[in-house]
């Protein structure tokens, strides 16, 4: 469902609990929302959430909630880290982040055991935990734009 210019997530939620058939996709650029209502955790059968192209700078503790969602699109938002809600999300596959301002992937990345796609391009970060190269399913990482200097033990990946 792609909630259109001028309508509102609060309502799509709602409107979940009328259907038929739970939602399964999210999309919502446009008006540029700031903040994700916490009643986003009541969308349990969510696989894709697109949030492009906002100015979202935290996701609610609720948002971990969210564990049948498999892909997570968060590029161009006003990010500083990574959320730790998402680092909980253990079937996440794919997760973009590319555009924001995050300066490191923490070392709890390691939880995503199931991640094949992780996109931070754009970003501020200049190391790489070991942690990601612990990620066994990872087989794409999109790195550039950063202010990484040296990538260590790349192959590993």
């Amino acid at each position: 469902l792609e909630v259109e210019k001028g309508g509102d997530i609060e309502g799509i939620i709602h409107l979940n609990s009328t259907l038929h058939h739970p939602l399964l996709e999210l999309e919502h650029f446009s008006p540029p929302i700031t903040e994700i209502s916490p009643q986003i955790s009541r969308l349990t059968h969510l696989k894709l959430l697109n949030l492009w192209k906002n100015r979202i700078r935290a996701l609610p503790d609720e948002f971990s909630a969210l564990q049948s969602l498999q892909t997570c699109l968060l590029h161009f938002n006003e990010f500083t880290r990574i959320p730790p809600q998402l680092l909980k999300l253990t079937n996440l596959e794919r997760l973009t982040l590319r555009g924001n301002l995050v300066a490191e992937i923490p070392h709890e990345i390691s939880q995503l055991m199931r991640l094949t796609f992780l996109s931070v391009r754009q970003n501020r970060i200049s190391a790489l935990p070991k942690a990601l190269f612990t990620l066994t399913n990872l087989q794409s990482l999109l790195l550039a734009r950063n202010d990484i200097n040296f990538v260590s033990n790349v192959a590993r990946l």
